[in-house]
């Protein structure tokens, strides 16, 4: 959910796998704690009045969020078994292949571990060297740390990771002579009855620091919150624990396939800068 502004096309890379692995969507080894259905709520960074409301389904290694976005209605679905996503425009009836102007749902607060065999970096037949130098304590929690290096035309890049592996999660990640991302526990309590661990992100790049924060059900491995520069960009409330409908995870039949470029022609400038917001 950080939005991460580094230019090298490299240390985006390292960064998005060492922190948000989990997001790699269709790729996902990991998944959500168990099935649900939940409300979501996301505001603009830039304009907070401005809220985009939805429904997220999650059934096993299946997704469905939908909401209104731009004044249109919008799905996505995700099947991480098939590794199929389509995106549907509900009141048209049609749908296209890959993700596109709806409702981006939050994904599980996991990630692979430099350890898994299909590790983006470090998994078999990739090209980095990683190296298990041991285990250390960050912050109370025991990790592992990672020391990874990758050549890339002519130029070694070496990060250190400090991974908690009960968690499957990636505490800090040091870039040498770069950027620092840092999560740290700050405390557990109770959200909407449930119990939710709360997580501070601190970004440093050269004398720049920001911070976030992070709210995560703990047995859903479920981001309940997140807010930046002081403000809440999205929220997930009313969780209900159960098996949506199969149907919702699947393709409907009635639906005819659409180009995306035909749908970027006609769309109003300003209409499709306020979709775009909520991606």
């Amino acid at each position: 959910m950080l939005k991460i502004p580094y230019n090298k096309v490299f240390v985006l890379l390292a960064l998005a796998v060492a922190m948000s692995g989990s997001r790699e969507l269709l790729a996902a080894p990991v998944w959500f704690g168990g099935s649900f259905r939940a409300d979501i709520i996301m505001h603009s960074p830039d304009k907070p009045e401005q809220v985009a409301k939805g429904t997220l389904y999650v059934g096993p290694m299946r997704l469905r969020a939908e909401g209104t976005v731009g004044n249109q209605t919008r799905a996505l679905i995700m099947d991480l078994e098939k590794e199929r996503m389509w995106t549907l425009d509900l009141a048209n009836k049609r749908y296209h292949e890959g993700p596109g102007r709806a409702p981006m749902p939050p994904m599980p607060d996991l990630t692979r571990l430099p350890s898994d065999p299909d590790h983006p970096v470090c998994g078999k037949d990739n090209p980095a060297q990683c190296v298990l130098k041991g285990e250390i304590a960050l912050d109370g929690i025991m990790t592992q740390l990672w020391e990874v290096s990758m050549a890339r035309r002519g130029q070694t890049t070496q990060m250190q990771l400090w991974v908690d592996p009960q968690r499957r999660v990636v505490l800090k990640y040091q870039l040498l002579k770069g950027p620092t991302l840092y999560r740290k526990l700050v405390e557990v309590s109770h959200e909407q009855g449930r119990a939710t661990e709360k997580w501070q992100f601190t970004e440093t790049i050269g004398s720049k620091t920001r911070n976030s924060e992070l709210w995560v059900d703990a047995r859903l491995f479920l981001p309940v919150r997140v807010v930046q520069n002081g403000q809440v960009t999205a929220e997930i409330k009313n969780i209900q624990e159960m098996v949506p409908d199969a149907s919702l995870f699947e393709l409907p039949k009635d639906y005819v396939q659409y180009s995306t470029k035909d749908q970027e022609k006609k769309a109003d400038p300003a209409q499709q800068k306020q979709e775009m917001q909520f991606h």
